[in-house]
């Protein structure tokens, strides 16, 4: 999953292979300065990707914890906005030992690899009782869990994310339709509106069906919206009927034209753009869409609603969680400042400006439902229902070599040369495997 500037930014390999070579070198494609060179007592590198505000908006951020730590440098490293290449920078810098960078920017589902692997630092004993009972209380449930492994908390919710499904409100309006709450409503939803409106080129349901993660996002919704999940008490539960229904259900969006066939070699930024050039009724898409359905000059401006993901009698509506968390380098050579900042980005003041200047979202419910946010981001209140039902993708360690599997049976499925029952038992044996190779470490 890519970061909500450049959420389709997938990255080619001739640059991969530019950054692989570049930070072996451990010098880095751009080196902090060093105290002698600014002046200062202390120089604190943060790793980050572009964001949506700019590194202006950032910077001016960062300005108030430098005025709190006199004799304290904040000096930013910028990386690709691609998430595969940020963590082939920290896996090839970390695994080294490197101790150039103190605090840095983490997918979700990296935390917990990243801990057991024993490249962050440790934050339980470094928490006061008050950010313990945010973390508990104010953070969203499954934003603050990704903060943790056995017990331990190794990592700060920065911004959070979570699925949701855009629709043309004033389509179904239009036919006297309410959004969706199942996934069999949507797509007789999809197919009424485009027989009524008796256009071909309009399609019914967009999703992210490209074999990478964030078809992983898009199929858990409707797996856990069948009743299914992945993991169940640490073991794989893909042979459950619920999971075999839901992408049973998948297939069959493409083989009745409910969604088109570019889906299957879609992401983020394809289904975006078409959605918003007016040629679909539904879509499921990340939050970062909604200021850019309501830009000026947009076809889709005034015309889209939001609604949680649809859910199958019952079973629960389960958005995929995203978002981006705070860590500490365990080699940093100045733990104690680094700890600092990322509870600096803890405070409430602090997480509002990080809504109204950068445009992300912040994890914590105060913030949200603080009337001044919701005055500038009216759609905020809409998506704190799907925050608070938000479900992470499955919490483990070994996450990257599970979502290798899991996107090769959904994309097989999606791109129908895989049947569903047996793509998922294939996935289910060979995540077996994983668990317990690893286990046996």
């Amino acid at each position: 999953m890519s970061w909500p500037s450049c959420p389709g930014n997938a990255g080619g390999l001739p640059g991969a292979i530019l950054l692989a070579i570049c930070l072996l070198s451990q010098t880095g494609c751009s080196s902090a300065p060093t105290a002698k060179d600014s002046g200062a007592e202390q120089v604190l590198v943060v790793k980050i990707a572009k964001l949506p505000g700019g590194p202006e908006a950032w910077e001016r951020l960062l300005d108030g914890f430098r005025a709190e730590h006199a004799g304290l440098a904040v000096h930013t490293e910028w990386l690709p906005n691609a998430s595969d290449e940020q963590h082939l920078f920290y896996v090839i810098n970390l695994e080294a030992g490197a101790a150039d960078f103190d605090v840095f920017a983490l997918d979700v589902v990296w935390v917990q690899e990243f801990a057991r692997a024993g490249w962050l630092l440790d934050l339980t004993e470094r928490l006061t009782s008050d950010e313990v009972r945010l973390l508990r209380d104010d953070y969203f449930r499954g934003a603050a869990a990704c903060s943790f492994l056995d017990g331990r908390c190794y990592a700060i919710p920065w911004f959070t994310d979570a699925g949701l499904l855009y629709y043309r409100e004033d389509l179904l309006s239009r036919y006297g339709l309410s959004p969706p709450r199942t996934w069999d409503e949507l797509a007789r939803q999809a197919q009424l509106v485009r027989k009524r409106q008796g256009d071909p080129a309009l399609a019914g349901f967009l999703f992210q069906g490209k074999q990478y993660e964030g078809l992983v996002c898009a199929a858990l919704e409707v797996l856990r919206g069948h009743g299914g999940d992945v993991l169940r008490g640490g073991k794989p539960s893909l042979n459950d009927p619920a999971c075999v229904r839901a992408l049973e259900f998948l297939r069959e969006l493409v083989v009745s034209d409910v969604s088109p066939p570019m889906v299957r070699s879609a992401d983020e930024e394809a289904t975006r753009r078409l959605f918003g050039d007016g040629k679909a009724v539904f879509l499921r898409n990340w939050p970062y869409a909604w200021t850019l359905f309501q830009a000026p000059g947009s076809a889709v401006r005034g015309k889209v609603g939001i609604a949680r993901v649809p859910a199958q009698p019952g079973a629960a509506s389960a958005p995929t969680l995203g978002g981006w968390q705070f860590g500490v380098n365990r080699n940093s050579r100045r733990p104690g400042p680094a700890v600092e900042l990322v509870r600096y980005f803890m405070r409430p003041d602090i997480q509002r400006r990080l809504v109204l200047e950068l445009g992300l979202t912040s994890p914590r419910r105060s913030v949200l439902r603080n009337p001044e946010i919701l005055a500038a981001n009216p759609f905020l209140g809409k998506l704190v229902e799907s925050l608070e039902s938000a479900c992470p993708r499955p919490l483990s360690p070994y996450y990257l070599a599970i979502s290798h599997e899991l996107q090769s049976a959904f994309s097989g499925v999606v791109a129908g040369i895989r049947q569903p029952a047996p793509a998922l038992a294939q996935a289910q044996r060979r995540i077996e495997g994983i668990l317990a190779q690893e286990a046996a470490r």
